[in-house]
């Protein structure tokens, strides 16, 4: 190899064992109400000296989840649960407190203290508990399957549970087809 050849193969592998943009990890603890995660990298690193270490665990990392107009649909991660990050270009720590457009507040790029969490994953040795025939609807359930919620592409919805099915309301509740229908107060 050329010596210039040799200059910029160093020069990239530099930039790039600290150049972090998605890492995959697994849950240590997780804050449901504000949505913060302690997660451990599943990937090890070279250190300086040539060793092949653990990484540290990640904390107060955010976790995303389905947000908007103040409605939301929250996962309910335990230690172990696998998750995807993503690791931000920039410092995020003042948008992160604001939620408005703010300077970064260090020179961070692309450090691992700046990651989110933005989805989970299975082992590809894994599969979910869903029947084939529900492979193009929606389906909310458990790996035990003691409950699902599905809904079907032709906009029928199936609700299954092996416990009670409570439904609540300081009004009434009314349960309407098409030749009959119910309420209670």
């Amino acid at each position: 190899m050329s010596e210039v050849a040799k200059f910029f193969d160093d020069l990239l592998s530099g930039y790039t064992a600290h150049n972090h943009n998605c890492m995959l990890a697994k849950i240590k603890k997780f804050d449901h109400k504000k949505m913060k995660a302690e997660v451990i990298p599943l990937f090890k690193y070279v250190s300086k000296n040539g060793t092949v270490e653990s990484r540290r665990p990640l904390i107060e990392v955010p976790v995303s989840f389905m947000y908007a107009n103040g409605f939301f649909i929250r996962p309910p991660l335990v230690p172990g649960d696998l998750v995807v990050l993503v690791i931000s270009d920039e410092d995020m720590d003042k948008a992160l407190m604001s939620g408005k457009e703010e300077e970064p507040n260090t020179d961070r790029k692309n450090d691992l203290s700046d990651a989110i969490v933005i989805g989970c994953w299975q082992r590809f040795t894994e599969e979910l508990p869903i029947p084939d025939v529900n492979s193009k609807d929606l389906v909310i359930s458990n790996r035990e399957n003691t409950f699902s919620i599905i809904i079907k592409e032709d906009g029928s919805i199936n609700v299954k549970a092996k416990k009670d099915i409570t439904v609540k309301s300081d009004t009434k509740v009314t349960i309407s087809g098409p030749s009959q229908s119910s309420t209670w107060e």
